[in-house]
């Protein structure tokens, strides 16, 4: 989660980063498996992500543009701290929702709707 109208990455935000980065790392290791409903059996399973969305949310801008260049910035602060510890750049699309789509719909301000969320694909 980000602060009210900013894209800088809080010490909660790199917590979790650097949790996904680990899980990333375990999966291409082959220690853990991309998804827990994918069967390992399953010939057809991707055997680990591929790719990584880093999808931004800003219903807490002022207005619609704002919303959206701010969603972007924070996909990219995240896609930033990725990169920095380990994931390819290239494996990483960023996407910027601006204020639609938010968590929690009837309360644009709710700092829960200040988010980025990071889809392993």
């Amino acid at each position: 989660f980000f602060d009210r109208g900013s894209a800088d990455l809080t010490d909660r935000c790199r917590q979790i980063i650097g949790e996904a980065v680990a899980s990333w790392h375990r999966e291409r290791e082959g220690r853990q498996y991309k998804s827990d409903v994918i069967n390992p059996s399953d010939p057809y399973a991707p055997p680990y992500t591929a790719h990584l969305r880093v999808l931004g949310f800003a219903p807490d801008a002022d207005n619609p543009t704002a919303a959206d260049e701010l969603s972007v910035r924070r996909a990219s602060s995240v896609a930033t701290e990725l990169e920095q510890l380990g994931i390819p750049g290239d494996l990483i699309t960023i996407v910027g929702f601006g204020n639609k789509e938010p968590l929690i719909p009837n309360a644009p301000t709710d700092p829960q709707n200040r988010l980025v969320n990071i889809e392993f694909r």
